[in-house]
């Protein structure tokens, strides 16, 4: 019998055992008419997501392994994020804004046989025509690329691995093996976490090393600077892990201390405030609140901050106007989004280009597109950056032309493990402007998720000598070059 056509015995069959599902093949595009649809409205050729319900598919796969689904949408109204149903598994997945019909894919790891794949409302309002199912050959990889250890610190090295279901059997520091440990990634089936114990690294030569992950089937590849001691920089930047919300820390060249946002209050007083002490900081010189919410000013608008840590020069979206630049203790600070940009809250949020020395740090507050665009055209010569704080956690509306343009080095986005779920990280952001710039850059942009290896600390001299780690326990880690009185 042709592939794809049922007898009628076999139609009448599965219409007695299974009445709402049809088994179905890879790479065959299956609607709505297919599907089982419970409480949703059905149209020609599409249902409409409310706020209940669910429609779902029997798929027929031929083999365990990954495959790519495709889920077209109309989605005019804003991002979505909604519910995957995949067999027993229930995973958040994101649609992207659509002005008319429009694709989700992204690969799942499905078994051989039938399988159910469903979506349920989350946040509605959306239509759904069709899935399809393709076989994929996802890319492994590794986060982050290049990494540091300091052997005074002694701080384990933790890298989160999209691995595919890939087996790692082995990992080298150029020509040596080393101890390590692997442990599942909580948040993405294709990910686990690996661990190299700073024990097994105290008695290597110093210097830059090549760090190599074996797998069954693949080779992942990175870079280690060991070091005995870390050298003094003149600027030092710390992004913690802080779930989802915003809180940057910065030694400056003058040796004070700048904070950009405090996070949620119970961030601030189980992270940040241990962090401040643990380095012995007891003053911030200058304290950046973005705008109002409280997952950035810890709903007292940083005041637990201000009186505990004796600010001296407070800032907020309504001091300086955009386009405004100043000398704050050796660095140089521009404004380049404020309070009269926007409409509401997050629009308003302060959009800061801190300079040094040739190297570029820009922090985004929670801007969205409309805001990109705007600065895109007012400086459109003056967003280069080497750091890219990501604006609202990549939560909200990006423009992939602005952080084409912006080309960083690092991409920093601390947020809390709905990042996945998230079309403004997965398509706007890892599509269509990740993708983009690795195509286009002679190395790639290093993407880093606090959530997944731990703070980001970077140090920088200038332009041309800085450089980078993340620490995965950020609540013991050491940062020799951040305390106070460090000389």
């Amino acid at each position: 019998m042709p592939s794809g056509i049922m007898s009628k015995l076999q139609l009448f069959l599965l219409s007695m055992f299974a009445p709402f599902w049809i088994l179905a093949q890879v790479n065959h595009v299956f609607g709505v008419e297919d599907a089982e649809v419970i409480g949703l409205v059905k149209a020609p050729g599409f249902v409409t997501m409310g706020k209940s319900g669910s429609v779902s598919w029997k798929i027929d796969i031929p083999e365990n392994g990954y495959y790519n689904l495709r889920i077209k949408h109309r989605t005019p109204g804003g991002s979505k994020a909604q519910s995957l149903i995949k067999n027993r598994d229930t995973i958040d997945i994101g649609f992207a804004m659509t002005k008319d019909w429009g694709e989700f894919l992204q690969p799942f790891y499905f078994v051989k046989g039938s399988n159910k794949v469903g979506i349920i409302p989350d946040w509605g309002d959306m239509d759904i025509a069709w899935i399809k199912i393709e076989p994929a050959s996802p890319a492994l990889s590794i986060s982050p690329h290049n990494q540091r250890f300091i052997k005074d610190s002694k701080n384990d090295l933790v890298y989160k691995i999209d691995n595919f279901n890939q087996k790692i059997t082995g990992v080298f520091i150029d020509a040596t093996p080393v101890e390590y440990a692997v442990s599942a990634y909580p948040f993405q089936e294709s990910a686990v976490l690996l661990t190299i114990p700073s024990a097994h690294l105290m008695d290597m030569e110093t210097g830059n090393k090549k760090l190599r992950v074996l797998f069954n089937h693949d080779t992942l590849q990175g870079k280690i600077e060991i070091s005995a001691t870390s050298k003094p920089y003149d600027l030092v930047i710390m992004a913690p892990y802080v779930e989802h919300g915003s809180s940057v820390l910065m030694r400056l060249p003058s040796g004070k201390y700048l904070m950009i946002d405090t996070g949620k209050d119970w961030v601030r007083d189980k992270f940040i405030i241990p962090i401040l002490e643990h380095h012995h900081i007891d003053t911030i010189q200058t304290l950046f609140i973005t705008h109002y919410h409280g997952d950035h000013d810890s709903d007292d608008k940083g005041m637990k901050i201000r009186n505990n840590f004796h600010v001296r020069q407070f800032i907020d979206y309504n001091t300086y106007p955009t386009g405004y630049e100043w000398e704050l203790d050796g660095v140089t600070i521009k404004i380049l989004n404020s309070f009269a940009d926007g409409t509401e809250e997050n629009t308003r949020s302060l959009v800061l280009k801190i300079t040094y020395k040739g190297f570029t740090y820009m922090h985004s507050g929670d801007s969205y597109a409309m805001n990109e665009e705007q600065i895109l055209k007012r400086f459109p010569g003056d967003i280069k950056a080497n750091v890219f704080l990501a604006n609202h956690h990549f939560h909200g509306s990006v423009l992939p032309e602005y952080l084409i343009k912006t080309d960083p080095d690092i991409v920093i986005v601390q947020a809390q493990e709905a990042i996945y779920a998230r079309s403004a990280f997965m398509e706007d952001y890892k599509l269509k402007s990740e993708k983009i710039l690795n195509e286009r850059r002679q190395y790639p942009v290093e993407t880093l998720i606090p959530l997944e290896t731990g703070a980001v600390v970077i140090r920088v001299n200038s332009a041309g000598d800085w450089n980078y780690q993340t620490i995965e326990d950020q609540l013991k880690m050491r940062v020799k070059d951040f305390e106070k009185n460090r000389n």
